[in-house]
């Protein structure tokens, strides 16, 4: 699979608006926006950076949806590892990913509430990757058919 079909995979039905911008703060490279229930992504960048850019801000769009009380803080850690492990799962380039430090809030959270979160990552992931599995699946279907002629 090249980057533009895993990119079209990614957005094909997601759970908010993209929509293309052309700067953001921080030369971040997309930004969820929980207030306007948007994601901002910045134009120009490489397919590979608009992956794990939008991978991670369409893991904090999911976060929100299932959660009442989301905030992007209290979600950061959860969002960014599902896009690691959308990302790992596609092939696309997780050497710049960093779990050497934990958020503060596992310190001190009981073993329940960490596997909350364990649960809640691993929920996402699945969604997220079944969602493109479908479409990259439909995708290949027609040129599966066209090979066989």
């Amino acid at each position: 699979m090249d980057d533009r079909q895993l990119l079209q995979a990614l957005i094909r039905k997601p759970p908010v608006p993209i929509q293309g911008i052309d700067e953001l703060p921080n030369n971040m490279g997309a930004y969820y926006d929980h207030d306007q229930s948007v994601i901002f992504v910045r134009r120009g960048m490489e397919a590979h950076d608009i992956f794990r850019s939008l991978s991670k801000e369409i893991a904090h769009a999911e976060l929100a949806a299932a959660d009442p009380n989301y905030t992007r803080a209290d979600a950061g850690f959860a969002a960014y590892s599902v896009s690691y492990v959308v990302c790992k799962r596609y092939g696309v380039d997780v050497s710049g990913y960093d779990f050497s430090r934990l958020p503060d809030s596992f310190r001190d959270a009981d073993p329940q509430s960490i596997r909350a979160t364990l649960n809640e990552i691993s929920d996402v992931a699945k969604d997220m990757t079944g969602r493109m599995n479908r479409v990259l699946e439909q995708n290949k279907a027609p040129k599966a058919r066209e090979q066989e002629r």
